[in-house]
């Protein structure tokens, strides 16, 4: 319906499938090349679910003066980039992908949040 029940069942999931969910991450974050044919169309649904969460979203808030639909889709695309991306860096190496599990949850609904409302409160 929307992204806060959307990041909610996600966590639930995760939370109740911890196997699953290793499973999940490191498809996403890292997939086998030998899986790589057969792992390409499940990554390929979800993020069509996550670029359903994203018009869904936007459907529902005000966007800026400037900020075309297109542009905030853009943002999303670019920064669910970016968050995989980190968390397949050196960064996490040597994080168990449980840990990574959790600790991207955590930052995904914050940066969702950050990225909808902002950072800084607005000067009257």
């Amino acid at each position: 319906e929307n992204m806060e029940n959307y990041m909610s069942a996600r966590m639930d999931f995760f939370n109740k499938h911890p196997n699953e969910g290793r499973i999940f991450f490191e498809a996403l974050l890292s997939p086998p090349r030998h899986l790589s044919v057969q792992v390409s169309p499940i990554i390929s649904e979800f993020n069509a679910l996550n670029e359903k969460i994203y018009h869904t979203t936007l459907d529902s808030v005000t966007l800026r003066d400037g900020i075309s639909r297109d542009d905030a889709i853009s943002y999303f695309h670019l920064m669910q980039l970016m968050l995989n991306g980190y968390f397949s860096s050196p960064t996490f190496q040597t994080t168990s992908i449980s840990e990574k599990v959790k600790i991207h949850e955590m930052i995904v609904s914050k940066l969702l949040d950050y990225m909808l409302y902002g950072i800084a409160k607005g000067e009257n």
